[in-house]
């Protein structure tokens, strides 16, 4: 029996062409969605209409003929096409005829829409929290917002909510979270979390971004949680930003502000010591390409106010001028490259014998070079493009005294791919290394 795109097979059918009902017993059947194909069987099929049919103790799966590596078995199982829900009753998801979820009511979407309900439960056991046992509901507000509620007990902490709400539209992008325990048994207070991640373009070339954290106390983690990269999280940041960018007459310079402090989960136990907060940072630089139809030229600068509560405070004003000169082709490259790092120090707060006033200049060149060797190859049977790419980069810059200069932002970069083909091993700007040194 064919209904549109959809089949169905088996011994008996009983069935009304004027209003599209009917009952197919034990009937085999075939959906095709526009995305997915579902096939199963059933001991009786019901057409109620002409885009419902409900299947009494069916199964369904979407893994190809021979190949049913999970299933879906229902006492009952009602699909409605025009609205692209399914609901369940005596539900088991099985998964190599082991059943993985037992699902005694629920419903769900057909074509991967957003919809409204309660979602898998969470349970867990651990020392901290003892029996925990959550239940969320999400909750489709609009096609560009939506809420998930989950609200949690744990058998040595008491009841917490967590909420996470998810917004978006042309100009702007967030998610906003927020989690309230009112009255921990353990430590008799209340506590919480927060957290605001937002995007948002204001005009065509200026854009703003958010990202907020805050919990109520250095413990909240690991009393809390039970994600590895959340208990081990020691610092939280509190970052604003905006960035501009534009381009005059083939010139192209952009101009990026930021204010960033953090707050520092202290464990009494392995004390670390707390970041500097940038308040502010200003980047700005151009760019110039194609100079005489052979050179690109870069000015990037900085500058950055360094805040500490205990350490040594100060400004920081640097840059960074570079000339480069590619020679590009098919089967090789040339890139050298010249540049010179200046940066400028205010300090406050300093040592005794440290200087409140320095800079330092440090000039420095790279050669990078490579050859592209290409050719087609047929191994087993298959036709393959295989490659070599040797490649060759030389890197100098003399020796500056630089230990008397406050570590604000840097430290020695991982030795890494990337890393060994460029011309500082450090992160950040109070450092730029001494090299005379080859990669190949």
């Amino acid at each position: 029996f064919l209904r549109g795109v959809d089949r169905f097979f088996g011994p008996r059918l009983r069935y009304n062409t004027q209003d599209d009902t009917g009952v197919f017993e034990g009937s085999n059947y075939v959906l095709r969605g526009e995305t997915t194909t579902m096939r199963g069987k059933a001991e009786r099929l019901e057409f109620l209409g002409k885009d419902r049919i409900r299947l009494v103790q069916g199964m369904f799966t979407t893994c190809e003929p021979g190949k049913e590596d999970w299933r879906f078995e229902a006492g009952e199982l009602e699909i409605d096409n025009e609205k692209q829900v399914a609901t369940v009753r005596d539900g088991r998801l099985k998964f190599f005829d082991a059943t993985v979820l037992p699902l005694p009511y629920g419903s769900f979407s057909l074509d991967n829409q957003r919809k409204s309900g309660v979602l898998t439960p969470h349970y867990s056991q651990s020392t901290r929290r003892g029996l925990e046992l959550a239940v969320p509901y999400y909750w489709n507000i609009a096609p560009e917002r939506d809420l998930t509620l989950t609200p949690s007990f744990m058998t040595k902490r008491g009841e917490q909510l967590r909420t996470d709400f998810r917004y978006m539209d042309r100009t702007y992008t967030g998610d906003l979270r927020y989690e309230f325990m009112p009255r921990d048994s353990i430590l008799g207070t209340s506590r919480s979390a927060f957290s605001l991640s937002h995007q948002q373009q204001i005009t065509p070339r200026l854009s703003g971004r958010l990202d907020l954290n805050k919990v109520s106390d250095s413990r909240y983690f690991v009393d809390l949680t039970s994600q590895v990269n959340q208990v081990s999280t020691g610092i939280l940041q509190q970052t604003g930003s905006l960035n501009y960018s534009g381009g005059v007459a083939g010139v192209g310079y952009y101009f990026n502000t930021l204010v960033q402090r953090w707050q520092t989960l202290q464990d009494p136990l392995a004390p670390i010591t707390p970041p500097y907060a940038r308040l502010p940072q200003f980047n700005f630089g151009t760019a110039k390409n194609d100079i005489a139809g052979r050179f690109d030229v870069v000015l990037p600068g900085e500058f950055v106010r360094f805040s500490h509560p205990t350490l040594v405070d100060g400004a920081r004003l640097s840059f960074n001028p570079t000339l480069v000169a590619p020679f590009l082709a098919p089967g090789y490259f040339v890139t050298p490259k010249i540049g010179v790092r200046y940066a400028d120090y205010h300090l406050t707060h300093t040592a005794a014998g440290q200087p409140e006033k320095q800079s330092v200049s440090l000039p420095w060149m790279s050669v990078d070079g490579g050859l592209i060797f290409e050719r087609g190859v047929n191994w087993f049977g298959e036709a393959l493009s295989q490659t070599l790419e040797p490649r060759l980069f030389y890197v100098y810059a003399p020796y500056r005294a630089q230990s008397r200069i406050p570590l604000f932002d840097t430290g020695v970069t991982d030795f890494n791919y990337a890393q060994i083909f460029t011309e500082n091993r450090f992160a950040g700007g109070d450092r730029f290394g001494d090299a005379n040194q080859i990669t190949l």
